[in-house]
């Protein structure tokens, strides 16, 4: 279906907002490099007041990037998280415009127990700090979002393993950060790490990603709901393999486990000749049986999931230029934090 100032991380030590408890992670590796960490940002508001934005819609709860998010990567795709009840099928037409003109882009469901999602990615990428915005026809009227792209360019990844052992850079003000490597772009409550942080130790190497849905990494989720990495274009390889290691913690286990709307840690997958978008886990698949207590800086009575692999569903059908999505968001509310650490991200 178409149409439809600099500061590296390595001498860093995050201080927390006001409204949320100090937690330092000191994020880096290796020397800096080219990429976006090379352009100036600017800061986009205060995630102290920032506040969940209202879709105003009875069929879709909760979509990615949030509305009004700043100085998202350019390759970025969408999704909309649908109500109990609603599926592809509902939506009459997924548009998406740069700046005013309308985009080409492939869209794909994915059914997560009673609920779905629907992935939009783009043909070709938004473009450097352009308006991106969103318009869907689904029951009971339109739902309309947008947010904006980074001045930065689309450059290749550095390492076509996806390392999280590169330098780190963040640019923006105290709990508004991006972060960039070589390989990525990070937005929300993130931090690439060596630093302890409850049993989230590396896998593999030095550091390891860590995200929340929160802030407690020193930043924010964005519009209190949603952190995520877009990487850069990868080059192409004969018949990759995707994989990467996780452990999912949440505030949620055990009283929230078989919620309608839960927790999650997904990830989006496109290039040139296709996309994927697919579960990792979530607070229900994981259970009250698959989680054990596990602290967590900043969270309260904390699980977690025990470490796992996760082998990406049809990655070497993507083709050419194929960027991946990490993304750790609430659906449906946003009074539990959840957190997810990845490491040993791989092509094979």
């Amino acid at each position: 279906m178409r149409s439809m100032c600099l500061l590296p991380i390595l001498s860093l030590c995050f201080a927390g907002c006001d409204t949320k408890a100090e937690h330092g992670f000191v994020a880096g590796g290796g020397e800096p490099g080219s990429g976006g960490g090379a352009v100036f940002i600017e800061a986009w508001g205060d995630c102290a007041e920032e506040s969940v934005a209202e879709l105003d819609s009875d069929s879709v709860i909760q979509v990615v990037p949030p509305p009004a998010a700043r100085n998202v990567s350019l390759h970025t795709p969408l999704i909309a998280f649908m109500e109990e009840g609603f599926d592809i099928d509902d939506v009459d037409s997924f548009e998406v415009f740069v700046d005013g003109e309308q985009i080409e882009g492939d869209v794909v469901e994915m059914a997560h127990g009673t609920t779905v999602a629907i992935g939009f990615a783009p043909l070709d990428a938004y473009g450097s700090a352009v308006e991106v915005s969103a318009r869907l026809e689904v029951p009971g009227g339109e739902v309309r979002w947008e947010f904006y792209t980074g001045p930065y360019e689309s450059t290749m990844a550095g390492d076509p393993n996806l390392s999280f052992e590169q330098h780190v850079t963040n640019q923006g003000i105290e709990c508004e950060y991006t972060y960039f490597t070589d390989n990525f772009i990070g937005f929300g409550d993130v931090a690439i790490t060596d630093q302890t942080a409850g049993a989230t130790d590396p896998t593999d190497g030095r550091n390891r990603l860590l995200m929340t849905t929160g802030e407690v990494l020193g930043n924010a989720s964005i519009r209190g709901t949603t952190s995520f990495i877009t990487s850069q274009p990868l080059p192409l390889v004969d018949e990759p393999i995707l994989r990467f290691d996780y452990r999912f913690l949440s505030e949620e286990f055990d009283d929230y486990v078989g919620a309608v709307h839960d927790d999650r840690f997904l990830v989006f997958a496109h290039g040139k000749a296709g996309m994927v978008l697919e579960e990792v886990t979530s607070v229900n698949r994981i259970g009250v049986d698959g989680s054990s207590d596990a602290p967590f800086p900043g969270l309260v009575n904390s699980e977690a999931s025990e470490w796992s692999t996760h082998t990406m569903t049809g990655f070497n059908t993507l083709g050419a230029d194929a960027t991946v999505t990490l993304i750790v968001t609430d659906v449906g509310e946003s009074d539990r934090t959840s957190a997810v650490s990845v490491d040993h991200l791989r092509i094979e």
